[in-house]
């Protein structure tokens, strides 16, 4: 079928905890080219809280052209940015950016839970987040999920700590703790709360969602979560979902990451977390 300019194939990621919200869209045009949109709303509470925690406030941080501009090659190598605008809205904010790209196969999406607060696994290097890659050919769009696969000869996860790094890990929590309840408490933090409750708090409703939307015309026979919406005539194919209402719902991942921190997850861990639906490993072809 032809390919119409500018029609969407729809990659979106939300992000929402009741303060954070964000989705990427892919404009692809016939010939490979496109737009990549980013929609982030940011609550009045975690505008507060990240203007308490930098010392300035998100637009003056992340959303200010140079910024921008410079996050554009975590995009992939030949994406260029546009241009961008704020719009305050009832209780938050929406940053829009755009950026451009020459090719689809330029772009490749990462996988990223440190948004907000909540998870910082051990891979330390960017290149080893969870990445989707994506590819054009005339008819054809190809989507290459991560792996996820456990690497050979990793160990049984242990960690050990000496009492002045527990004393110094208790210490950056009290301070954090004071942080989420400055300007306002916003999170409704009770003075004494332990990791556990702060970590219940935050995560939930946070959703994490990252899809493709194809018109009905579009489809695909090796993707595993397919949507299709008769009334709206289009497709829906899920890459990645992660629920965290479900997440804290699991006693002994919650206690591990509130008793741990940052870094008590591998990546390859993802795929076993409760709330989590991810495309992983085989290419998914979609023809049109």
């Amino acid at each position: 079928m032809r390919f119409s300019p500018l029609f969407p194939i729809l990659s979106a990621l939300f992000i929402f905890t009741g303060c954070f919200q964000r989705e990427v869209r892919i404009f692809p045009e016939p010939d490979g080219s496109g737009t990549l949109e980013i929609l982030t709303t940011l609550s009045d509470a975690f505008l507060r809280y990240a203007e308490a925690h930098a010392g300035l406030p998100p637009d003056r941080i992340w959303f200010h052209e140079q910024a921008l501009s410079h996050a554009a090659s975590q995009y992939g190598g030949g994406v260029r940015y546009q241009e961008h605008d704020i719009e305050a809205q009832d209780g938050s904010k929406l940053f829009r950016v755009r950026y451009h790209f020459d090719q689809l196969s330029d772009l490749s999406l990462d996988i990223n839970l440190n948004a907000p607060f909540l998870f910082r696994p051990q891979t330390p290097s960017a290149e080893s987040l969870p990445r989707f890659r994506f590819d054009h050919e005339p008819g054809l769009i190809k989507v290459t999920p991560p792996t996820l696969a456990k690497p050979a000869g990793a160990s049984t996860h242990v960690r050990i700590e000496s009492a002045n790094v527990r004393r110094q890990r208790r210490e950056q929590f009290d301070r954090e703790r004071q942080n989420l309840m400055s300007r306002g408490n916003a999170f409704q933090i009770p003075p004494r709360a332990g990791p556990e409750e702060i970590l219940k708090r935050l995560a939930r409703d946070m959703m994490i969602r990252l899809e493709i939307i194809l018109p009905g015309e579009l489809i695909s026979s090796n993707a595993r979560f397919i949507q299709e919406d008769t009334h709206a005539a289009e497709t829906t194919i899920l890459l990645f979902s992660f629920s965290g209402d479900e997440f804290i719902q699991s006693r002994e991942h919650l206690k591990r990451l509130a008793e741990e921190g940052p870094g008590a997850f591998e990546w390859h861990d993802l795929r076993d977390f409760p709330g989590v639906s991810i495309e992983t490993g085989e290419t998914i072809l979609i023809r049109f």
